[in-house]
């Protein structure tokens, strides 16, 4: 009887030493956003200050009522650590850094940077803080001829190259940066823009959006480049295509590539 009044009460005290070690979890209830503020625990703000090449920096905001000593990258669609990250005060006590990371498999999952933190009064807290993917884009577009064509030159002062004189382009990108704060915008053109956001180099602040354009285009040049970059909290994707304009008759896609930075 004895023995197993022991075990009982060492089951009950296990039972209560895990109660209380395990944290509580706050999430993050701010979508995707850059800064998230947070109304229950010791952590106000929780802020990405930086994705880029896979390197993720936040700002941790307790104005000095906790100690954080942990933190993670989690992939949001399994909850499996992805790295653990580095956490310190940032110049001041009343606010903490991260630094962790994550390669390029993981620049298309959602992610969560959870924190470990204790307040003055012992109690554990893991706070989360929502990373988007980086945007999505897809981009459908041909140029075709739309002018004279000019052969090898004959002239000195002529190009020496043959070139189409003018082109038109059409095209429909669409655009999911998961954020309402994302932004795109071309971000080379080697001269020529095809102006892919509605007539305009850029579009900011927005989560998802369709462009079309149709437009017709001087040129001098034997090739046309033009690539688009997309940011959001969480990374930036790179979408850069290139076109044949020395063909007589038509001007073909030489190549297209779609990078996470």
């Amino acid at each position: 009887m004895k023995l197993n009044k022991l075990v009982l009460a060492i089951g009950i005290a296990c039972v209560s030493v895990n109660a209380v070690a395990a944290p509580q979890v706050v999430y993050d209830n701010d979508g995707f956003k850059r800064d998230s503020a947070y109304n229950q625990g010791p952590v106000t703000t929780i802020s990405t200050a930086e994705v880029n090449y896979g390197t993720v920096k936040a700002y941790v905001r307790h104005g000095g009522n906790a100690s954080c000593t942990e933190a993670g990258l989690y992939n949001a669609e399994d909850g499996t650590l992805i790295n653990p990250g580095r956490i310190g005060p940032f110049g001041t006590p009343l606010v903490d850094q991260v630094e962790t990371g994550f390669d390029e498999r993981f620049a298309t999952v959602h992610k969560y940077l959870q924190v470990q933190c204790t307040d003055l009064d012992g109690q554990q807290f893991a706070i989360r803080h929502n990373i988007p993917r980086a945007p999505k884009m897809t981009w459908d577009a041909t140029l075709t001829p739309n002018g004279y064509y000019h052969e090898r030159p004959t002239k000195p002062w002529e190009p020496g190259y043959p070139y189409q004189d003018q082109f038109e382009y059409s095209g429909i990108l669409s655009v999911t940066n998961y954020a309402t704060d994302g932004v795109c915008y071309i971000s080379q053109d080697h001269g020529r823009s095809l102006e892919v956001f509605n007539g305009e180099n850029s579009k900011y602040g927005f989560d998802t959006d369709v462009f079309t354009g149709q437009k017709i285009h001087r040129n001098e040049l034997p090739n046309l480049y033009q690539e688009i970059t997309c940011r959001n909290a969480g990374g930036t994707t790179v979408y850069s295509k290139v076109w044949d304009l020395t063909q007589p008759d038509s001007i073909p896609l030489d190549s297209e590539n779609i990078s996470y930075r």
